[in-house]
């Protein structure tokens, strides 16, 4: 195997609270395993430095699309890109990219991939019972290209549970997000640890309440066994329909299809068998970055 020089360019801390800083982390600790591979350190939003190959990973909206990629294709042999959206009008500086979504018109430079765990942290969970019911925190930014304020379902939602008796409701929390109700519960997360995941199985269904980044949140209740709720507003489902496809996912249109869903005792499976372990990507990257390095004029499988 060819030895290289990765460093991960990313807009997110791997230490913060967030579920793009725990894809980052989880990805960046995969190459980390692999024995040829060098990780060359980069300050979280600092341009990024010379090196064989530049992973980016990062929102649309980031300045690493916006500003710094034709300084990181000018410096890197091998630029690979691993989002849930790919972003079309710049793929021309980038050798690969790896979406787990809906990533619009077909492009060779695209590999989709299935929705990306550690697979290790989820070992041994299993779902609560159906009458805990967990949602997803509040949305925390509206200018993103995943939202705007008539997304947040939240408030219909609180309206929806508060003085259901006979369901126990709790919410994830964050410290950036909307301020919740004061009668609400809340857990952390989502946190790059097992307490986290632990304490998502104590419920026995998740609900989305807006439109994510990664749906990091989504893919965990799935793959636990919650029964996995997604709203489509204005047409639309909070999660890409390719995700709700391989994950199994239950779709509804209001409030009223909602309590449907939760009156539904069908016990729901396991879904961590149909998500992809973060250290099989690397591996796939890993690939992909041999042929390119040995050979960078070989057409692109």
């Amino acid at each position: 195997m060819r030895p290289y020089s990765l460093q991960l360019c990313s807009a997110f801390r791997r230490v913060e609270a967030s579920s793009l800083a725990v894809m980052a982390g989880g990805l960046l600790r995969a190459f980390q395993a692999i024995p040829h591979v060098t990780i060359r350190a980069n300050p979280v939003r600092s341009p990024p430095q010379p090196s064989d190959v530049t992973l980016i990973h990062a929102c649309l909206d980031s300045e690493i699309w916006r500003s710094w990629l034709p300084d990181v294709r000018r410096n890197s042999k091998v630029v690979l890109g691993f989002m849930e959206i790919a972003p079309h009008e710049q793929l021309e500086l980038i050798d690969r990219f790896y979406a787990y979504g809906d990533n619009g018109p077909p492009n060779e430079k695209i590999a989709k991939i299935a929705p990306p765990v550690e697979k290790s942290a989820y070992l041994g969970l299993t779902p609560g019972q159906r009458n805990r019911v967990l949602l997803d925190h509040t949305p925390w930014v509206y200018k993103s290209v995943w939202n705007r304020p008539a997304d947040n379902w939240c408030p219909e939602l609180w309206g929806f549970f508060q003085g259901q008796s006979r369901l126990d409701v709790a919410q994830l929390d964050r410290s950036d997000a909307a301020v919740r109700p004061a009668w609400m519960p809340a857990i952390s997360g989502p946190l790059p640890n097992r307490k986290y995941l632990e304490q998502m199985a104590q419920f026995g269904a998740f609900i989305a309440t807006h439109r994510g980044s990664c749906n990091h949140s989504v893919k965990d209740a799935a793959a636990i066994g919650l029964k996995t709720i997604v709203p489509c507003r204005f047409g639309r489902p909070y999660v890409p329909q390719t995700m709700i496809d391989q994950l199994n996912l239950t779709v509804v249109r209001d409030l009223d299809e909602l309590q449907a869903a939760l009156d539904d005792t069908t016990p729901a499976s396991p879904q961590l068998q149909n998500c992809i372990d973060m250290a099989e990507i690397a591996s796939i990257m890993d690939a992909y970055i041999q042929q390119r390095l040995t050979d960078p004029s070989r057409a692109m499988v």
